[in-house]
């Protein structure tokens, strides 16, 4: 036998080896993973030559009791104050103030345009703040003072915002208009007489694609007193 021969051979058997091996620890690594306890090998019936494998697990406790800890619950009822009404509703954890708005309670002023608190079409006033509803998660409003557009005028009866964005044509498409008129109501609510400076500054969080920011601002200031 050459000396290539026998390494060959050698080779071969290294490999058998091993492969033996690495099937034994493979089952004896998932049988400590698995718990096992007891492994016991039984003849089975018959000229077959089967076998039967009974596994018996331990299962450790890991908790303080013999009770499993509960989910986390997923949401919870909670009562929100919008436009001056308490409105009771169950809520998901996740479920933003802007969702609920408009799916649970039925209020579309506030518009879900960029859904990630950029463009001001979802704008309502909480607690006097003009702020992104999208932004905010329903289940941290309760004991909050919520306001909608639709909590500020009516057909019959509109805002002189509302008012002023006709007189003005402040709007074209109309998407950014409740988002825009809340913001200048917590403005006005806060400062009634601004300046157009201090106008621009605090309706610069809303975004119109028409750009009616001109006629937006003399709106604004008419309503105000302002002069732009």
């Amino acid at each position: 036998m050459s000396k290539d021969d026998d390494l060959n051979k050698k080779s071969k058997m290294n490999r058998r080896d091993f492969l033996k091996g690495a099937g034994l620890g493979a089952i004896a690594a998932g049988a400590a993973v698995a718990g096992v306890s007891e492994l016991m090998l039984a003849p089975g019936g018959g000229g077959g030559g089967t076998s039967t494998v009974t596994v018996t697990t331990t299962v450790t406790n890991t908790g303080t009791g013999t009770t499993p800890a509960a989910a986390p619950a997923l949401g919870k009822t909670v009562t929100l104050s919008v436009n001056g009404a308490a409105r009771t509703v169950y809520v998901q954890n996740n479920w933003t103030l802007l969702r609920v708005l408009r799916n649970q309670f039925g209020l579309f002023a506030a518009k879900e345009a960029c859904d990630r608190g950029e463009c001001g079409a979802c704008t309502v006033i909480v607690d006097g703040r003009n702020v992104y509803s999208c932004q905010l998660l329903a289940v941290e409003m309760e004991g909050k003072a919520i306001t909608t557009l639709e909590g500020i005028g009516s057909a019959t009866a509109l805002h002189p915002l509302q008012q002023a964005w006709i007189k003005y044509q402040a709007t074209e498409c109309g998407a950014c208009a409740p988002g825009q008129i809340m913001s200048a109501k917590a403005l006005l609510d806060k400062n009634p007489h601004p300046t157009a400076a201090q106008i621009r500054e605090a309706m610069a969080g809303n975004q119109c694609v028409c750009g009616q920011y001109l006629s937006i601002l003399q709106a604004v200031a008419d309503v105000a007193g302002a002069s732009v």
